[in-house]
This record gives structure tokens, sequence and C-alpha cells, in this order.
């Protein structure tokens, strides 16, 4: 038998091996002057012993042996043809083989496909809990044995995204996300704010800065004649609502800046949908806009 790669090499043997009940690793690599592999060896995953440590030798808790020192394992080596042919195989285990209600908990063939992962990060924005997205999954599979993969690897996926999103650090991400609410404003009156320099800062303050609604309908009134924008459809179509963005509507109540058309929804029920206190900038500011996309409708 023989392989063009090192990786269908591994998928064969992990194929093979979930068939039987067992799970595999990258023993041993031999590789020549340019890097390409000359040698592999994949091996059971109860290969080896474990080392005795003397540090947890007096230790309550100790973990489960998992190596068996077996010695079951399938040998590659690179051929003048340029493929890996398999020169030893040996398949005589010392441990009992999974059973099939539990060969999807082996660890060598758990993965998250990337049609998965586009799901899990979709519901990870949506604001859906990890418990509900894998229940979701688990459905959509025909249950959580056809998942591919376990609890703790959705989670370890989830956390590392969090973490990838984190490694700019809050202050950069802060920036960020104001910076995309700007965009929608930049995108309609682009024309108005590379002509006029002024015009950023009376919007912004229209926006903002004041606390009496008459004041605040001369100024926006003014504003779109001083830069003749009165029949501008964005701006027309933004103050048809403005009760629910405008910062003036909403100076006698603290709302976090947030407007409701529901007068006797409680904030704090439907704050609690999206938002909770373990929530990094990242996730809260993300959360925190489709709090605000969703009482605008």
């Amino acid at each position: 038998m023989k392989f063009d790669c090192d990786d269908s090499a591994y998928e064969f043997y992990k194929d093979y091996a979930h068939q039987i009940g067992f799970s595999v690793q990258k023993h041993s690599v031999k590789r020549g002057n340019v890097g390409q592999i000359i040698r592999r060896t994949f091996s059971c995953s109860k290969e080896g012993e474990r080392v005795f440590d003397k540090r947890r030798e007096n230790a309550s808790y100790r973990h489960p042996i998992s190596r068996t020192g077996c010695l079951a394992q399938m040998t590659c080596h690179l051929q003048k043809d340029g493929m890996l042919h398999v020169v030893s195989f040996h398949d005589q285990h010392n441990h009992k083989f999974a059973h099939s209600p539990m060969k999807h908990m082996l660890r060598s063939k758990r993965k998250i496909s990337l049609a998965q992962k586009a799901i899990a990060n979709d519901a990870e924005r949506s604001g859906i809990s990890i418990k509900q997205t894998i229940e979701l999954l688990s459905m959509q599979a025909g249950g959580h044995e056809n998942l591919g993969f376990m609890d703790v690897d959705y989670k370890n996926h989830v956390h590392n995204e969090r973490r990838m999103a984190l490694r700019k650090g809050d202050g950069p991400a802060m920036m960020e996300y104001f910076h995309k609410m700007q965009l929608n404003a930049a995108k309609n009156l682009h024309h108005v704010f590379h002509s006029f320099k002024q015009f950023a800062k009376d919007f912004s303050d229209c926006l903002y800065e004041y606390e009496d609604e008459d004041e605040w309908l001369v100024s926006w009134d003014c504003m779109l004649k001083e830069y003749g924008l009165t029949d501008n459809k964005w701006l027309r179509s933004i103050f048809d609502v403005k009760e629910k963005w405008a910062i003036v509507y909403g100076r006698h109540m603290f709302t976090t800046n947030m407007k409701s058309t529901q007068r006797s929804e409680s904030i704090n029920n439907v704050l609690k949908k999206y938002l909770k206190p373990k929530h990094d900038f990242v996730r809260f500011s993300g959360h925190y806009s489709r709090v605000l996309v969703d009482k605008r409708r």
C-alpha cells in the first residue's frame, strides 16, 4: 500500500483505527535535507507507558492510566517513485477496543468541520449559548454520536476564537467597534464629510450634545440647510425614527443611550437576553449592537 503524502497516510490509519475501535497518534518522523518526509510511523495512542512522577507520589487523585505499552503501528517509507509505501504494519493490541456506541469519543477522529465552525461562529455572535448550539448541531447530525466531536472540543474552539479576538486588546477593539458604527453615516454622507471639515463636528453635536428637544430640532434643521441635505433620503429616513436614536429624547432616564418603543418592558430583561457579566469588551460590543438593532426595528 502506498500514499502520495503524509496526510493521506495519517487519514487512512485514523479511518482504519476508528473502524476497529482505537485512537492513533503520529509517533516518529525522519526528514531529508530539504525537509521532505522520508520515514513516518503512526502508532496506537496507548503506545508507551506513563513515566513515574515522584512529585505526585502522594497525590489524592491519579489520572486513569491511558498508556499500556501497545505496539500496534504503521510505518511508511519514501520510495523512488515519490510515494510513501507501507513497510511495516503491526495490528496486535494489548488492550480492549472501544465499542461502537463509544467510537465517536476516540480523540484522533474528533474534528469540527468547517461548516460546523461557521455555524458555531454565527451562534457566538448571535448570543446563543454553547449548550444550545451543541444541541442544534447534534439535531442536524442525527445525534451526538454523529457530530464528529465532543462537547469539550466545541468549547475549546469557542474559547480559542474569543482569545483570538482579544489579541488586539480591548482598547483597539473598542476603537474598531465605534469606527464601524460611523461607517454607515460615512457611506451615505461621504461627499459632505470630504467637502466640509466642520460637518463632522456639527453632525456629532446633533447626536450627543443637546439637552432640549426644541433646540435639537432647530439645530438639525439648520444643519440640513447649511450643508444642502434637506433632500437626503438617508437623513430623512433616520429622522423619522429620531426617538429611537437621538440622545436628546432619552435625557430624562438612564438607558445606556438605548431607546425602546416598548416602555412597559423592563430594560433589565432585555439586556439579560444578550449581555452577561463575563463578556469581554469584544463580545459585549457585538451583543450590544444586536440590542440596539432589535430595539430600533
